[in-house]
């Protein structure tokens, strides 16, 4: 896109559309590097130090993110923007937020797989552990050896289950 808006003022200096368009591409291009740059990172270890700094670049994503998503994108990055931010909700543990993004993400996405798979956990988070077993199941139904969904449809029950007892 960058490269067609670059060709623009060759055929039409005076374009004021194409210009603004430009730059709106060319930040975003920049937000979207700084993301992959940030998100892109894979913190290893278990220790409470590598967990923090996982958190912090979580953190930072979600703030890149949203300034991302506030630029107005187009279309073919809106999904994987909100993808992108209710992962980075859920493992912030940011109960309405990640499921407010889950779900645009799920809206834009429809049934794959993935999606799904998100939009439970942040059921799960939000302590919507009946919806969360319906989409858990739904995924098994789809993919039947999928293990993520057995152990999530697992934690959603007994965690159903504890909260039916308190």
């Amino acid at each position: 896109a960058l490269r067609h808006f670059r060709e623009a003022p060759k055929l039409d200096p005076e374009h004021a559309k194409a210009k603004a368009e430009y730059k709106q591409a060319k930040k975003l291009s920049k937000l979207m590097e700084k993301i992959e740059g940030v998100l892109g990172k894979d913190v290893e270890g278990k220790g409470r130090q590598k967990q923090i700094e996982r958190e912090e670049l979580y953190d930072e994503g979600r703030q890149l993110l949203a300034d991302a998503l506030d630029l107005s994108p187009p279309a073919v990055y809106r999904s994987s923007l909100y993808r992108d931010l209710c992962i980075c909700n859920t493992k912030t543990r940011r109960v309405e937020e990640s499921l407010a993004h889950c779900t645009k993400h799920n809206s834009h996405e429809g049934t794959s797989i993935s999606s799904r798979m998100l939009y439970a956990e942040a059921l799960v988070l939000n302590e919507r552990f009946e919806e969360a077993m319906v989409e858990y199941r739904a995924v098994l139904e789809a993919d039947q050896h999928s293990k993520e969904a057995r152990e999530g449809l697992q934690q959603a029950e007994r965690l159903y289950k504890r909260s039916k007892e308190i």
